[in-house]
């Protein structure tokens, strides 16, 4: 009879994984919210029994309030502050699409390019009309694969944007959740407990108590760093704006890119790179700041891995990168960028 039960809960799981299949937005609406209330209750723990101003005892829903408030006031300033200026960077690359897609356009707009890089260069005449024939025939032989590329690139950044917007009914939905979870987050800890024998229940909360300090230190290093390396971008880049004495209307949303790739592994540096040093070609033709802007970019990403990285993930065991990227392309097939 063993093996009978076996095969009965290999049947139970394969059809749970295939029902779990075709409600994928739902698992990504209670996932993201147990992330936020998983976030959120050290703080609510924390403020819960405390004695704030004429409340001599806030109670755990209370806290929960206060806590809500607070964040949402918090996101809401943020999205006054950078969502005009993300969108509007935004709009201004879309807007290329019209002229980088067309192959007779694009070829166009290469020459100029590359007469003002000749121009820059100083190229003596009498190469001048040989450099650009040569030139203008390799653009001609590959004008209309480039257009493609940069065609699909546009059609990819406005599948992200599109993704973002639809995504923010589930984070509000998900926001709502999560206020039910945290309301009866210990009961319901307790409860899953309970459901195990007696002999077990003492090693799984202890088990739990060790999962909670690894993932919960590592999931908190990795929003921070992120953060981090977001807000740093933005700085070094405006500086460089200064210094450079350039006029760079991306600054906001490189640094957007910047934060919300860097805990992918190796593809989150490489993206943000040549998205960064591309945008910082267009403007004004200048190749010099797009190789400063792609510097720039390398070197905050680098100070972060050393300095910000190891101190916030001391106390955390960190994920293999491989299953890191694995787990983006994988989440990203599924859900999109939210996954």
């Amino acid at each position: 009879m063993g093996w009978w039960r076996t095969v009965l809960w290999i049947v139970v799981l394969v059809v749970g994984f295939m029902l779990l299949a075709n409600i994928t937005n739902t698992l990504l609406v209670f996932g993201l919210a147990w992330l936020i209330a998983y976030l959120l209750n050290p703080v609510v723990d924390l403020l819960e029994g405390q004695k704030l101003g004429p409340i001599k005892e806030l109670k755990r829903g209370t806290a929960i309030t206060l806590v809500y408030l607070i964040l949402i006031g918090a996101l809401l300033a943020v999205a006054a502050l950078l969502f005009p200026q993300v969108s509007h960077q935004i709009e201004k690359v879309l807007t290329l699409q019209s002229t980088l897609d067309d192959p007779i356009e694009l070829r166009f707009r290469i020459q100029e390019k590359i007469d003002y890089l000749m121009d820059k260069v100083h190229v003596p005449s009498e190469y001048r009309d040989q450099l650009f024939k040569r030139a203008t025939e390799l653009i001609q032989d590959s004008t209309s694969k480039i257009g493609g590329w940069v065609g699909q690139a546009f059609q990819y950044l406005a599948a992200f944007i599109g993704q973002m917007v639809s995504g923010l009914f589930l984070f509000i939905t998900a926001l709502i959740v999560s206020i039910y979870m945290l309301q009866n987050w210990h009961d319901s800890g307790d409860g899953f407990v309970e459901w195990l024998p007696r002999d077990y229940q003492d090693d799984a909360r202890a088990l739990g108590l060790k999962m909670n300090e690894i993932f919960g230190g590592y999931l908190k290093a990795t929003i921070i760093t992120s953060m981090a390396c977001g807000v740093a971008t933005l700085v070094a880049l405006w500086i460089l704006c200064l210094i450079w004495g350039a006029h760079f209307p991306y600054v906001f949303l490189i640094a957007f890119i910047a934060g919300i790739s860097y805990p992918i592994p190796i593809l989150g540096i490489i993206g943000t790179s040549i998205v960064g040093g591309v945008l910082g070609f267009l403007p004004e033709n200048d190749l010099g700041f797009a190789v400063a802007v792609f510097v720039v970019i390398n070197v905050v990403n680098s100070i972060i891995d050393r300095t910000v990285q190891p101190k916030l993930m001391s106390d955390a065991i960190g994920v293999s990168e491989l299953f890191v990227m694995f787990a983006a392309f994988a989440g990203g097939e599924l859900m999109g960028i939210w996954g």
